[in-house]
């Protein structure tokens, strides 16, 4: 492995381990000091506890999935175009289905929403089991269901249950700082390693991280029935088509609110984005990397900016902070367009150069046979073209390799043959250091957001409107994996 990736590591792991230490001493300090002020958040940190621990329990049951979608459905011997319209069916399900779920939340109650979450997606996870691909869809639209339900139900719960209990408001940053350092940081990377441990030391097969999370799930299932109270939002709406007229209505005369949910949509779909093209901009020639090790350290550049939100939300304006992590987000991610907007012809010229080489002898023989052959050639090339499209749009993306050239006589064959046993080159180098400040961004991102939706959301009506803003990033990110080959 390359100093490079290890280096970026470190830089990172230390000041998350350092902030996270220095936040906690400082936090129990500052509690202690407004004690009297607020004698009524003496039961806070056994509620934060109780909600941090069983929302880093449902975050692991996703987490352990992740690394091992596409591998699964590549293990079963399906093509990238029908991987490509499996993960296209979780994305519209949550779109579609998982919106109706969030707005049933609020209505039939929050913890039920939970117990319908760890119901739902142990179901997708079971269907793993299953070689069929109609299973398979069926287990990504309950996927989408039960990602919709993460997204919205706990966070809603938390917020109603923090309010009854008549805690100080000003203790959500903390509530949701902590709730995504573990959830999102921490677990991220013990699911990884968890998923590395069940399918290569123990050879369990890439089905065995499905049935951990299947067990995760169950467990803090269990934690859910035994320790939460029950909470609604409005249960007077009527029907759920009431339910989204009133919230559509709020989203209509509240500017503020309006405002939140596109700039919620907009940063997500760009994560999302980034989810699935950061492999090909660190590789665009093949080159192989350790998507293992760089996951863990992009997971670990996120508990950095977590780690900091949680000061920052104690000092800052909260809304001034927010437009700091855009303006940054933007800047971190037009870091990859100068290095590969010179790329896109030289790769499209050094394809055709590879394909007159690779079929030159059919068009020496026959005019009959060459045209018999010319109407096979552009059949191969459309479906290289639809298997490369649908690659590309699969995520997590696998590796990419390309074949060795070093014989021919191709113009830049033996450079690309170079190139993919080469490492990291200085772009590349460059290109990962700004991913991982976008990771840093993303980590202060999530606790920002969630403070914001507490102050700005309506309660009675926080499930439904949390999941209308979920529906233009779900369309936005289908088209990006409809439509991610034609990027640069």
């Amino acid at each position: 492995m390359e100093l490079i990736y290890i280096v970026a590591f470190v830089l990172f792991a230390v000041p998350a381990a350092v902030l996270e230490y220095t936040e906690n001493a400082c936090f129990g300090l500052w509690e202690r000091k407004t004690a009297a002020a607020h004698a009524q958040n003496g039961g806070y940190l056994q509620f934060r506890n109780n909600y941090v621990l069983i929302f880093s329990l449902m975050m692991a049951g996703d987490w352990l999935q992740g690394p091992y979608v596409y591998h699964l459905y590549e293990h079963y011997g399906f093509s990238v175009r029908d991987i490509g319209r499996l993960f296209i069916m979780g994305f519209g399900s949550s779109a579609v289905f998982g919106t109706v779920a969030g707005a049933m939340a609020d209505r039939r109650g929050r913890k039920r929403a939970a117990l319908l979450y760890v119901a739902t997606y142990s179901a997708s996870c079971l269907t793993k089991h299953s070689a069929s691909y109609w299973v398979l869809m069926v287990g990504r639209l309950l996927g989408g269901i039960a990602t919709s339900l993460l997204f919205s139900a706990f966070e809603a719960w938390a917020v109603a249950a923090h309010n009854s209990n008549g805690f100080s408001e000003s203790l959500l940053g903390d509530l949701f700082t902590k709730a995504v350092f573990l959830g999102n940081g921490v677990m991220a990377i013990a699911s990884g390693l968890l998923g590395n441990f069940l399918v290569e030391d123990m050879r369990l097969g890439p089905v065995a991280p499905f049935d951990a999370a299947i067990a995760v799930l169950l467990l803090g299932g269990l934690a859910i029935q035994v320790t939460w109270e029950e909470n609604y939002g409005d249960k007077g709406g009527g029907q759920v088509l009431g339910q989204f007229q009133k919230a559509l209505q709020t989203i209509r005369q509240d500017p503020r609110v309006s405002l939140l949910g596109a700039s919620q949509a907009l940063f997500e779909a760009s994560m999302y984005t980034f989810v699935f093209l950061w492999t090909p901009a660190l590789s665009p020639r093949g080159q192989k990397l350790p998507h293992g090790f760089i996951f863990a350290t992009f997971m670990t550049a996120s508990m950095v900016g977590t780690a900091a939100a949680g000061r920052l939300l104690r000092s800052c304006r909260l809304e001034r902070l927010m437009q700091a992590v855009f303006w940054c987000s933007a800047v971190s991610l037009a870091v990859p367009v100068p290095f590969h907007m010179h790329m896109a012809p030289a790769a499209a010229m050094d394809a055709m150069l590879m394909y007159e080489h690779e079929h030159a002898g059919a068009f020496n023989s026959s005019s009959s046979s060459s045209s018999s052959s010319s109407r096979d050639l552009l059949s191969i090339d459309s479906s290289s073209s639809s298997s490369r499209h649908h690659a590309a749009a699969a995520a997590p993306l696998p590796d990419i390799e390309l074949p060795s050239m070093a014989d021919s006589a191709v113009p830049g064959a033996a450079t690309a043959a170079a190139a993919a046993g080469a490492g990291l080159d200085t772009a590349g180098t460059v290109q990962l250091l700004a991913f991982c400040g976008f990771e840093v961004l993303i980590g202060m991102f999530w606790p920002s957001m969630m403070t914001l939706r507490a102050k700005y959301v309506p309660e009675e009506q926080r499930s439904t409107i949390i999941n209308l803003f979920r529906v233009p990033l779900n369309l936005f990110v289908c088209i990006i994996l409809w439509k991610v080959s034609d990027f640069p």
